[in-house]
């Protein structure tokens, strides 16, 4: 077969237009030349329902179901003899839309880009693996790491006092070690930064779950045991994770040690609270 030219458009998935989240479950790629329409489309649908909450997995299913069968329906129709050439839709993103006309829709189509073919099913499978399967290895679902927010509160401590009490802290258990940044005047106050902005609701609790088993274990250390610790929470970057945030805060509070959570819309005021303490209780000058 010799090479032909065709048009392809990435289907998206929109489950907030307001957040903007988007993610790719579909390819649809058409040539009149060579007679072919055909889509390659994602219908397992964890990875969705794990990142957005209140994910509709039947709906998405039924919606795309029914595209396929629109895609086999508009083939047959398209390459009828019946059909002149010249009231074929130029393009793949025209296509989706002949299927698709309410923009109001999760879904929409990325615009027509072009190639050349010999293998038109063969192309097809490249490209939904290019860009959908993937994409679900690029994922990120720690939006900010733990780094990330230590860096957020840290800002708001430069130009104070807190930054000279700061020492880097070394607590050992039998089974566990873990560093932090404290000071010590009777007792070590350690800072532990915590990113909860994740893309999935079950990684914010699972990082609580995960957090807590932790401090059960450097509640052998006399340091740990007989110190404070600040809780420096990074709350979600969008709005739909901030049930999962609200329960990981409860979960925290199970924490057995002598514990205080700040949240990061708070870290002006816990600046001047923590400088405040140090200059009273410290001897840091």
């Amino acid at each position: 077969m010799s090479r032909r030219q065709y048009t392809y458009s990435i289907l998206r998935y929109i489950h907030d237009p307001a957040v903007g989240e988007v993610m790719n479950v579909g390819v649809v790629i058409y040539s009149p030349d060579a007679a072919f329409l055909d889509a390659a489309l994602m219908f397992h649908h964890q990875r969705l329902s794990d990142a957005f909450a209140g994910f509709d997995g039947d709906g998405y299913r039924k919606s795309l179901r029914s595209f396929a069968e629109s895609i086999a329906s508009l083939r047959e129709e398209l390459f009828s003899s019946l059909l002149a050439s010249k009231d074929r839709p130029a393009d793949a993103s025209l296509i989706v839309e002949r299927i698709w006309p309410d923009r109001q829709l999760s879904f929409v189509a990325g615009n027509s880009l072009t190639g050349m073919s010999d293998n038109f099913p063969a192309t097809l499978l490249q490209l939904y693996d290019r860009f959908v399967t993937s994409q679900y290895d690029r994922i990120r679902d720690e939006w900010r790491t733990d780094e990330e927010v230590w860096e957020s509160f840290r800002k708001r401590f430069q130009g104070t006092i807190v930054t000279k009490a700061l020492r880097l802290v070394k607590v050992q258990t039998k089974n566990l070690s873990a560093s932090f940044a404290g000071f010590k005047n009777e007792r070590w106050h350690l800072f532990q930064p915590i990113s909860l902005d994740f893309a999935r609701e079950s990684s914010i609790k699972r990082k609580a779950k995960e957090l807590i088993g932790e401090f059960v274990e450097l509640a052998d250390s006399p340091d740990v045991q007989s110190g404070k610790i600040y809780l420096l929470l990074g709350s979600p970057s969008h709005p739909q994770f901030q049930k999962a945030y609200e329960s990981a805060k409860q979960m925290l509070m199970k924490i057995p040690v002598d514990y205080k959570l700040v949240e990061e819309r708070d870290a002006e005021a816990f600046a001047v609270e923590i400088s405040k303490y140090i200059k009273e209780h410290t001897d840091v000058a």
